[in-house]
């Protein structure tokens, strides 16, 4: 989604767009970005992190939009429309990011269970403690 913002011009052009519709813009896209964060925190939560990428891809393209026509809107008049929906998107990225760290540190441990197996079955024994000849372990 572009937002067609322009500044007063040579001419003393008026905005293409009104404040009031850019406001208006921000907060469906915000709201659009919000959705997504969710619907891939209530994916990770129910299936683990399984075919993530639609989300992550949505995800990404939403938030460059935003960064963008947060950017080209400049400064708008009625700011706390936008930092209340700003703030619920920002708690909805947390939530998410705690619900990918979780799965992070589970592949983590997983990983390290299987680099510890593997390397115990590839042990020969030449380092290993030795055994005392009553040790019936």
């Amino acid at each position: 989604m572009h937002l067609p913002v322009g500044r007063d011009g040579m001419h003393g052009e008026r905005d293409l767009v009104s404040a009031a519709q850019v406001e208006k813009q921000l907060c469906a896209l915000i709201d659009s970005a919000v959705k997504i964060v969710d619907d891939e925190t209530e994916a990770i939560r129910r299936y683990g992190a399984k075919d993530l990428d639609k989300f992550i891809e949505r995800k990404g393209q939403v938030l460059v939009n935003l960064d963008r026509q947060m950017k080209s809107a400049g400064r708008l008049r009625h700011e706390d429309a936008l930092a209340g929906r700003l703030k619920i998107l920002r708690d909805s990225l947390e939530r998410n990011s705690r619900y990918l760290q979780i799965n992070i540190d589970a592949v983590s441990e997983v990983s390290k269970m299987i680099v510890r197996s593997i390397e115990a079955a590839r042990s020969d024994g030449t380092y290993a403690q030795p055994r005392r000849w009553n040790d019936r372990s």
